[in-house]
């Protein structure tokens, strides 16, 4: 398997943007896009160098953008999608069909949309939260989801290869077979630099590691009993290595080399978890002063390494109440590492501030629509050349991305 990526240093400049709705500005290379695009509060964004796709409806509802695009199209069909467990893999969108649990490629480049027959492939659940574990996962031209094993197929999670004009379905027969899998994983990640598929929660209180070239082979697993297992959170597995918290009731944030074997113990964490490049990061809660209502003080890392943590609690426009400088509950790191944004989750309120870090201190974006004049942002998404993000005040959230 040849996927390469280059790994920069971790430094970021940072230039500032004026918005308007519906307009962009640019300044010597980032552009920062506000759209009037409706994307629903509660759903999941996922993006690609080439496509960004969301949810538009409360539980169904699949539009995406092109970057450069100045209006969103629907996929076909798009009532019988969940708007909620979606994944973007270059050009294709992963779906996942509320009706009867089945999964749909669609191909933004030619229209076509291949659904996977039910007896190939069918979803055990389908997640509500982008953040929680236990939906759709990809990574380069993969996807993975947690599969339904009542019937004669054991394979408590498949691969999707959207490689090709079809896609191709990988099974994990002796999956269904560990400590009870079917029963335990609570969720599942992939990472197609090392060609490895992690599989954890529950019961089993280990990570497995699965190679999607040797499917049928014996997993690797690691013991995380003694941190009461992986939480809730989804995990993030980049170049071989997994980012998690874990199941205790004080969650802690963990950094697994899958190839070594060695745990990089973190601080005690709350809200999301973004790794890519080398480059992690999760929201610290040490003690009181880490959390700021429903956002928390953002811990930033290379793998292998402690976090730095944002530094002291500045307000916006003087006041507390307006939002936290250094603090939030979702973020993202572009592929090749070198980028951090955090935001928000979900509905987006006047805490919810998108941020760039910049050098070794978060900093605000502009907005002129807003009082005080930055930027809102919420469930922050990104690969190498795109972040998209949800804007806009309260439940009436709008697309907004960032072309790098």
């Amino acid at each position: 398997m040849n996927v390469r990526r280059s790994i920069g240093s971790f430094t970021t400049v940072l230039f500032l943007v004026v918005l308007l709705p519906g307009l962009a500005f640019s300044q010597r290379g980032l552009r920062i896009v506000k759209t009037d695009i409706p994307v629903a509060y509660k759903a999941t964004i996922a993006v690609s160098d080439q496509v960004i796709a969301f949810g538009t409806g409360f539980n169904t509802g699949v539009e995406y953008l092109k970057p450069g695009d100045k209006q969103a199209a629907k996929v076909p069909g798009s009532e019988n999608y969940s708007s909620k467990s979606l994944g973007v893999c270059g050009t294709k969108i992963i779906l996942a069909n509320t009706r009867n649990f089945t999964v749909a490629v669609f191909d933004t480049t030619d229209g076509s949309l291949k659904a996977i027959p039910e007896d190939v492939l069918r979803l055990r659940a389908i997640t509500g939260d982008m953040h929680q574990g236990g939906g759709m996962q990809t990574s380069g031209n993969y996807a993975v989801a947690i599969t339904d094993t009542t019937g004669s197929d054991s394979s408590a999670f498949k691969v999707i290869d959207v490689s090709g004009p079809e896609p191709k379905v990988i099974s994990f027969e002796g999956s269904g077979e560990i400590a009870n899998a079917r029963a335990v994983y609570r969720q599942v990640a992939i990472d197609a630099i090392s060609g490895k598929v992690a599989a954890a929660g529950g019961m089993d209180y280990g990570i497995n590691i699965f190679d999607i070239d040797a499917p049928d082979s014996e997993p690797k697993r690691f013991d995380v009993k003694s941190v009461n297992g992986v939480g809730t959170m989804q995990m993030r597995f980049d170049n071989g290595k997994i980012l998690f918290q874990t199941g205790e009731s004080y969650a802690r944030a963990f950094l697994l080399d899958t190839a070594t074997g060695k745990i990089t113990e973190m601080s005690r964490a709350i809200y999301g978890l973004a790794f890519s490049g080398d480059t992690y990061v999760y929201f610290a809660s040490r003690d009181s002063n880490d959390n700021h209502g429903i956002i928390a003080r953002a811990a930033v890392g290379k793998a292998g390494g402690q976090p730095k943590f944002s530094a002291g609690a500045t307000g916006v426009g003087g006041s507390r109440n307006n939002g936290t400088v250094g603090f939030g509950s979702s973020a993202a790191v572009t592929s090749d590492g070198k980028r951090v944004f955090i935001a928000g989750t979900d509905a987006v309120g006047r805490t919810e501030r998108f941020q760039l870090l910049g050098g070794s201190k978060f900093v605000l974006q502009p907005d002129r629509g807003n009082r005080p004049a930055f930027l809102l942002g919420s469930d922050v998404v990104a690969s190498t050349k795109v972040v998209a993000f949800k804007t806009g005040t309260d439940n009436n959230t709008t697309l907004g991305y960032i072309l790098l």
